[in-house]
């Protein structure tokens, strides 16, 4: 008896954690062939992200807790991944073949304690700053853009990423997670997802949705590599 209501504490403990985090997290799909594939994390880090987005959180903070429970339901691919941002452009793993751990650390590195002061957004300077990593890749390249619709510095995005696609052709495909929250902002993103019909657009609130995580990861991780 006594090692039942032990158990069964221990259970509860558990699940209190797993609501208090905001995302609940399922287990990883099963391993899927994804040789010839390269995935990149390309992530907002500019002082916008810093602002409120959902429960009092930062947004920041939700994009961050959503890599992690991407990377904990994402399948065991046999693929590269490599995790940048933008504003500033860092490289906090480069390229190499998927390890769940390692990106794990990955994210972790990410900053998300900031101000919005002396943080611009150079959105495409990042992407320009990419394209030797794009071209010295084998097999196709699937980008994973958190951004929040804001670009502030540097040349317009739209134009770069045409010209990404203009060079690599199908080689190459743009994924966004939205946070933006205002109307023009939106937009912005929007309108960089329809330069090609490959890309998936997915608002970041939604995807705190365990299901909608779930389809999300099939288009992207597990489709894109049959």
């Amino acid at each position: 008896m006594r090692n039942a209501i032990a158990a069964y504490i221990l259970c509860l403990c558990a699940s209190l954690l797993l609501n208090m985090s905001g995302i609940g997290t399922a287990e990883a799909m099963p391993e899927t062939d994804a040789e010839g594939k390269n995935f990149i994390f390309y992530i907002d880090i500019s002082g916008s992200m810093s602002a409120g987005y959902q429960g009092g959180a930062s947004k920041m903070d939700v994009a961050v807790k959503l890599l992690h429970a991407i990377n904990k339901e994402m399948p065991d691919i046999k693929a590269n991944v490599g995790v940048y941002t933008f504003g500033p452009h860092e490289e906090y793993r480069r390229v190499i073949p998927f390890d769940r751990d390692a990106l794990t650390e990955a994210f972790n590195q990410i900053p998300t304690d900031f101000t919005l002061a002396g943080r611009p957004t150079p959105m495409a300077r990042g992407i320009q700053n990419l394209d030797t990593t794009i071209a010295a890749l084998p097999g196709s390249v699937s980008f994973v853009v958190i951004a929040d619709g804001e670009s502030n510095f540097g040349p317009p995005p739209a134009e770069i990423i045409q010209g990404v696609y203009d060079r690599y052709g199908d080689r190459v495909c743009f994924h966004f997670i939205s946070f933006a929250k205002k109307s023009a902002e939106k937009a912005f993103i929007k309108d960089l997802s329809e330069i090609n019909d490959c890309s998936i657009l997915v608002e970041g609130v939604d995807l705190l949705d365990e299901s909608a995580r779930a389809d999300f990861i099939e288009k992207v991780f597990v489709q894109s590599s049959r």
